[in-house]
């Protein structure tokens, strides 16, 4: 998946990747992803070792020990834990974010200030890029354009953030789709997140971008991530809230 979303690169390449991972996507739903990933844990554990085969269970009975009663066990009583424990707390460098076509710089500063660090930032339009870098002073690295970076060079942070193109999908635009050479900010997203494996990503977009061309390129997009390991879960959110 992330070969393919590597050569999106190349636009003379890049009808026929699209074309390739639609294919791909489209034979496999997320119930048959799932049951690879069991049929691959199950093959990892076919070639451990059989503890279970070689440790009897030994117990206690009036006649003596006896391999057939296992031994009781009744676990210490310990006090109640901390609720609503995220999966990032106890992490001792704090949680890192990156953002790639950032724009002014509000996502991002709005990450650092619920306590996240700020790693990088990419954002191609050198007024934006200003006010961003404004916005978000902590940032260390600030790239001119994600484009410039190799997605396996890129700073590894835990959290990706990005708002793609969204005129090849507005309902505002002609919705090109693929078509549109401004769409390949959501492809290399997607490349980001197959060499990247950040614990996870947000990213904005337009609310018709679940229904262009019939829905075939959110098909791309979900089942594309889905191959690379994530769950999507897309929110719609009232731009005027």
């Amino acid at each position: 998946m992330t070969w393919l979303l590597e050569l999106a690169a190349d636009p003379a390449e890049r009808p026929a990747v699209m074309e390739a991972l639609a294919t791909v996507v489209a034979g496999d739903s997320p119930q048959a992803i799932r049951q690879q990933t069991i049929a691959a844990v199950e093959q990892c554990a076919g070639i451990m070792p059989d503890t279970a085969e070689r440790v009897p269970r030994v117990g206690t009975t009036a006649q003596g020990p006896s391999l057939e009663t296992p031994k009781a066990f009744s676990p210490p009583v310990t006090e109640q834990g901390p609720v609503n424990r995220h999966p990032w707390e106890g992490v001792l460098t704090g949680v890192t974010v990156g953002e790639f076509a950032t724009g002014s710089g509000r996502f991002l500063a709005t990450a650092v200030a619920q306590g996240m660090r700020g790693e990088w930032m990419a954002e191609p339009d050198p007024e934006a890029r200003e006010l961003a870098m404004h916005n978000c002073p902590g940032v260390p690295t600030v790239f001119e354009s994600i484009y410039q970076v190799d997605p396996v060079a890129i700073p590894w942070v835990h959290v990706l953030l990005g708002g793609a193109c969204c005129q090849p999908f507005s309902r505002a635009g002609k919705q090109q789709g693929w078509h549109d050479e401004r769409a390949y900010t959501t492809i290399r997203f997607m490349h980001n997140m197959g060499a990247m494996q950040p614990w996870m990503a947000v990213s904005e977009n337009v609310r018709a971008l679940l229904t262009v061309k019939g829905g075939r390129v959110w098909q791309v997009i979900k089942g594309s991530l889905q191959h690379l390991g994530y769950a999507v879960n897309p929110v719609k959110v009232c731009a005027s809230r």
